[in-house]
């Protein structure tokens, strides 16, 4: 034995390596354990969270990067309960042929999030899949096909974009634009950064990982300190929300003049294109206490409402006030911008009538 030794202090030393053995032995069984929960057992939500980007195949989350539009849609995209998907071209909804079909009537819908409707999980009763079938089986316009083009978190930049790179190569005959809180979203910067080219507001999509955030164990606790960025379309393709910002002062400052310039391209590109345009109020609900109950957020709303308006009326364009007609109801919501499965049927039933009434002709009464 060691001078100064004793037997307790050489057996606590002893002891050392087992414990750090048993320490690293319990944090590798962790790992592995929480992979094993994520890619077999938990949600999708949870799996996309949780699992670093660059490790989720690109089928398995449903955006991609995008060189043009940032990102996208992941073609072929199916949720992991079946529930969702995307068609080979991109778009929330069944298979679509490129080329138009003779003798079909196809409507384009471009949005943000409240045109994919995120707040319904299944496609098949998402607002655009009713509204075709109330124009066809309803109203008798079976040559009626609408495409829902719409993607979670794009601005009225985006939607420009893939209109010109994209929608118009579908052939539309008719281009619906549904655009709201994206575009508050993208007002809401300090002044000095708002720029026509959205540069204030957009981040270039690099969905990268720091080298430790490859450890479940050690991003979910990330997560915990606020150190460990999450997957989502805001924290990948937006700058962080400056809290230091007096919101409605700001917003006063942040015109919405991008906004009705970017409506106006899209006017001028449908109609080189000879496609009728429909222009939509947007609808929100403040019965869900989220954001969108917030003064800042109803503002911005009714002002993007407002240009949306004023854009139709200047260049003569057929404008429905959805917004006047959707009920506030919270049964229809499932917070305070998305609607849920019921709201989708409602809403996909107004714009049915309205885009019947205004664009289609009267179907035959076969006499």
């Amino acid at each position: 034995m060691e001078a100064g030794a004793t037997p307790t202090s050489t057996t606590q030393r002893s002891r050392w390596p087992k414990r750090l053995l048993a320490i690293a032995l319990g944090l590798v069984l962790l790992e592995v354990g929480a992979r094993v929960w994520l890619t077999q057992f938990a949600s999708e939500r949870s799996y996309t969270r949780y699992m670093p980007l660059s490790e989720v195949p690109r089928s398995a989350w449903m955006y991609r990067g995008h060189h043009y539009l940032n990102y996208s849609l992941t073609e072929g995209y199916v949720s992991r309960d079946g529930l969702n998907r995307h068609n080979a071209l991109g778009y929330r909804g069944p298979d679509l042929e490129a080329k138009k079909p003779a003798g079909t009537y196809r409507i384009l819908v471009l949005g943000g999030s409240t045109v994919y409707e995120t707040g319904i999980d299944d496609w098949r009763e998402s607002t655009w899949v009713e509204m075709q079938r109330v124009l066809r089986d309803e109203l008798g316009h079976p040559e009626v096909e609408v495409v829902n083009a719409g993607c979670g978190g794009w601005t009225s930049w985006e939607n420009l974009i893939d209109l010109s790179q994209r929608g118009l190569w579908l052939d539309p005959d008719l281009v619906v634009v549904y655009c709201g809180t994206n575009d508050v979203h993208a007002r809401l910067v300090p002044p000095e950064l708002y720029a026509r080219d959205n540069s204030g507001y957009r981040i270039q999509w690099m969905p990268t990982n720091a080298f430790w955030e490859h450890s479940l164990v050690l991003r979910t606790i990330g997560f915990k300190l606020g150190l460990a960025r999450k997957n989502s379309v805001g924290e990948l393709s937006s700058r962080d929300t400056d809290d230091s910002l007096v919101r409605m002062a700001t917003l006063e400052a942040n015109r919405p003049d991008f906004y009705a310039s970017n409506l106006r391209q899209m006017v001028a590109l449908c109609r080189a294109q000879g496609v009728d345009l429909l222009l939509a109020s947007w609808a929100w609900t403040t019965e869900k206490d989220d954001y969108a109950a917030s003064p800042v957020y109803q503002r911005g709303f009714q002002e993007i409402n407002d240009v949306t308006r004023s854009v139709a009326e200047e260049l003569g364009l057929a404008y429905y006030d959805h917004a006047a007609e959707m009920p506030a109801d919270p049964r229809f919501w499932s917070d305070g911008r998305h609607v849920n499965a019921e709201g989708g049927k409602l809403k996909a039933q107004l714009f049915a009538q309205d885009v019947a009434e205004r664009f289609l002709k009267a179907p035959s009464s076969g006499d």
